[in-house]
């Protein structure tokens, strides 16, 4: 493989690594701020265990179905789509006001985390080169790990509001 080539599969999958970094920040987004979000009485204790886990159930459910989705529009329309997901999710959680907004947009959150986590790692298998697959699966896993520290590092200064702004500005560039 060319030096060229090995630098451009290298930089895309260093780009798909976003992918799991904002996964990571994203998961670990509710930790950091819940007693914040239980003192301004934004939640109860029961509903803010819904918030919290909305974003397992949407993966949960978009991950079983990610295949099928990607197989009838292609992985890159699916891409596309599940990025608007995101978007539309966390818009709902910069600027909601009540609970209710607040767990859809997690749970929209969660459907695009759902269908990236099956859809990146496929990719990167397919266009990394035999040598350096264990690599880019590390680098893929080090990313995670780098945003969920993140959000707790981050959670503790600031309030849920700016997490997801932070969140939004990531999926949207």
């Amino acid at each position: 493989m060319s030096l060229t080539k090995s630098i451009r599969v290298l930089h895309v999958c260093l780009i798909t690594s976003i992918s799991f970094f904002s996964v990571g920040y994203i998961d670990s987004y509710t930790s950091p701020i819940e007693d914040t979000l239980l003192q301004r009485e934004v939640f109860s204790q029961d509903s803010y265990s819904l918030f919290a886990s909305a974003n397992y159930l949407g993966g949960t459910f978009s991950s079983t179905i990610g295949g099928f989705i990607s197989e009838c529009l292609g992985i890159k329309a699916s891409l596309i789509i599940s990025s608007q997901l995101a978007i539309i999710g966390s818009m709902l959680l910069v600027m909601a006001r009540d609970s209710v907004s607040m767990t859809l947009g997690r749970l929209l959150i969660g459907f695009y985390t759902g269908m990236s986590m099956s859809w990146v790692v496929v990719y990167n298998a397919e266009i990394a080169p035999d040598n350096v697959k264990k690599l880019y699966g590390a680098i893929l896993t080090i990313s995670l790990r780098i945003g969920v520290v993140s959000s707790y590092g981050l959670g503790v200064w600031i309030g849920p509001c700016w997490l997801a702004l932070i969140y939004l500005v990531m999926v949207v560039f």
